[in-house]
């Protein structure tokens, strides 16, 4: 050791430097190796199961003979599902900690945001018991619990955003999720109005009978006024658009199909959210007139006659455009209907008590392969974007082997989405199961490389390429249709 140690660093080609790598690193036998691989494996099993039964409660319901028979559907206690519940409902995590995929492929998978709610109980159930069926089934039922005692207590839900627009590029669970947050966040506001004066007295009009009508203003249009009265024309505030899931798009489309006049439910939305838009502005403008609206809400249907507003005299010279001008016009009719009600007062386009029940039932009565369908792509998805967090000192080969994996994940998923029938893609699943256990050794390792010589980058490069040169050849060229070319 002391001749190592006082040797000259001009010597250091004699030197022989080699990683000592375990062996179940190299060793590709089933169940020699335990990490997401592994797991991932257990829940393609479980979705397998899943079309045994058409309700989750049947899984939970096992005899003691047959729990006695069968170990592998064995439940941890419930101290353990306690530790789950209070880590994914833990009030220290806030309501909007996830952030969307960075890889290009993550939204293709149709699955969860890695850090969002359904993602974390995934990831949980990963590691639950050996992630069978009836162990899944026991941990979903006590999750859809604490999220109905959630609604219930109007509880913000853990993990979720309350705000923003439903991704639908998500799986559907997610944006039920999501819908709840949003009807939990509306039903706290409602409960907070109850009672108060929504009045709202604007303090910019002259005028003091003018402070006592006017509701709802957000701020003055910036050189506009009103036609008849020249007082300046006020901003309303205004619902938010209505949040559908991809589901309630489906029963809309569903709907028209079945009545024959699709145009005619849209049409029936646009109304409602154009009386909506009208009874605000109303509020905001209690001596505007129908042209007034135009102006603002559709600028483009107001053919302007003079070269400045306010150039030549008042009123402005201008027209309503052919289309608002025509005999029964229903943008005039719905104007000629809509009273002055402010956003406070009106009825939301979105009702968060009946939203959030339909969520709850949707989730309640989910069906087995239902679940499991979206905990799959969910899974994957989730155990990847952990993958690719990890820092590894940015090997150029394994940034191509975790965009490879992103890849082969969304394309074998993909095909995944809503079928009824998963016996053909089983074998996909697993070989999905066996690239994604090769990904996994070889990014621990460029981790483990980094972290060791992060100092020396030059040499973890030089050491994980060797380690790469000889490891590659054992992935095997059967796994090239589901992953990637060698």
């Amino acid at each position: 050791m002391a001749e190592v140690e006082n040797a000259s660093s001009f010597d250091a080609d004699s030197w022989l430097l080699h990683a000592i790598v375990s062996p179940y690193m190299v060793d590709d036998s089933i169940g020699k190796f335990v990490g997401f691989a592994s797991q991932l494996q257990l829940l393609v099993k479980a979705f397998e199961s899943s079309t045994e039964a058409q309700f989750l409660e049947d899984f939970v319901a096992v005899t003691s003979g047959q729990e006695n028979s069968k170990s592998n559907v064995t439940v941890p206690p419930p101290s353990v599902v306690d530790r789950v519940m209070k880590d994914l409902f833990n009030d220290e995590v806030g309501n909007s900690n996830y952030v969307e995929a960075e890889n290009k492929y993550g939204r293709a998978m149709k699955g969860a945001p890695s850090d969002s709610l359904f993602a974390q109980f995934c990831l949980h159930a990963l590691w639950f018991g050996n992630c069978n069926i009836r162990a899944i089934a026991v941990l979903w039922i006590d999750f859809v619990r604490e999220i109905r005692w959630c609604w219930e207590e109007s509880e913000l839900l853990p993990r979720m955003k309350s705000m923003s627009s439903i991704d639908l590029s998500t799986c559907l669970i997610h944006q039920k999720l999501h819908m709840l947050a949003i009807c939990i966040e509306r039903k706290k506001s409602l409960s907070r109005e109850k009672g108060t004066d929504h009045a709202h007295e604007d303090g910019i009009s002259n005028s003091a009978a003018q402070n006592k009508t006017r509701k709802g203003s957000a701020g003055v249009v910036p050189s506009m006024m009103l036609l008849n009265t020249f007082q300046e024309m006020h901003v309303p505030y205004t619902q938010d658009a209505l949040l559908m899931t991809e589901d309630m798009h489906e029963e809309r489309l569903h709907a028209a199909e079945a009545f024959g006049n699709a145009v005619g439910l849209s049409g029936q939305l646009e109304r409602d959210v154009l009386s909506s838009d009208m009874s605000a502005f109303k509020a905001a403008n209690p001596d505007a007139v129908f042209e007034d609206f135009i102006r603002w809400h559709s600028p483009g249907d107001w053919v302007s006659e003079d070269r400045a507003e306010g150039s030549s005299g008042w009123p402005p010279k201008g027209r309503l455009s052919q289309r608002m001008s025509e005999h029964g016009n229903m943008w005039r009719k719905i104007w000629n209907d809509a009273p002055a009600l402010p956003v406070s007062e009106q009825r939301s386009l979105l009702d968060p008590i009946r939203e959030g029940e339909k969520v709850l039932h949707y989730l309640e009565t989910l069906r087995p392969q239902q679940l499991l369908d979206q905990m799959v792509r969910t899974a994957f998805k989730s155990s990847a974007d952990i993958l690719n967090r990890t820092t590894y000192g940015g090997f150029k080969l394994m940034k191509t082997k975790m965009d490879q994996l992103y890849a082969t994940l969304a394309s074998t998923l993909k095909s995944l989405q809503g079928k009824s029938d998963i016996s053909d893609l089983s074998g996909d699943l697993k070989q999905l199961c066996q690239v994604f256990e090769h990904i996994e050794k070889l990014l621990i390792l460029a981790a483990s490389v980094h972290r060791k010589l992060i100092d020396a980058p030059r040499l973890a490069q030089a050491i994980f390429a060797d380690y790469f040169s000889f490891y590659q050849p054992k992935m095997g060229t059967s796994l090239e249709s589901v992953c990637y070319e060698k």
